[in-house]
């Protein structure tokens, strides 16, 4: 079994020495071309976060819509814990449901307002970026 796995180390260093040989006599153009890959790699990494840091700034609104949402059904959640604990004879949560849910129809309202609204400017974006002018002059 060792003579068989010299056998093999030997003809592997015979083959990677006629390979260190090529690459070595073709230096220059192995080290162009890596030069050129690195250089465009970089090209495209640098555009592809700026392309990114674009987007993120203009879904700003919209991500904080969206967290005000999540704080929207928390308050839905959190009411719904305390009328379970209300059947259940727990007194010391008293809530006064309807001031609670007129609250709660007025955020939702505002919600769906905002988030209409949001979508209605993200899709006429372009438009509005040409035709600021023309809502100026609508105005007037």
């Amino acid at each position: 079994m060792f003579i068989f796995t010299l056998l093999i180390r030997r003809w592997l260093i015979r083959d990677f020495a006629g390979v260190i040989a090529a690459v070595i006599s073709d230096l220059p153009t192995i080290l162009t071309f890596l030069a050129v890959t690195l250089g465009l790699t970089a090209i495209a990494m640098i555009a592809w976060n700026i392309y990114i840091a674009l987007k993120v700034k203009s879904l700003k609104s919209l991500a904080h819509l969206l967290d005000e949402v999540d704080r929207y059904n928390d308050v839905i959640q959190a009411v719904d814990v305390l009328d379970q604990l209300e059947e259940v004879g727990n007194t010391r949560v008293a809530l006064n449901r309807e001031q609670v849910l007129e609250a709660l129809t007025i955020a939702r309202k505002s919600l769906v307002c905002g988030l209409m609204t949001e979508r209605i400017l993200r899709q006429n974006r372009k438009l509005l970026a040409r035709g600021y002018e023309l809502f100026y002059q609508y105005r007037k």
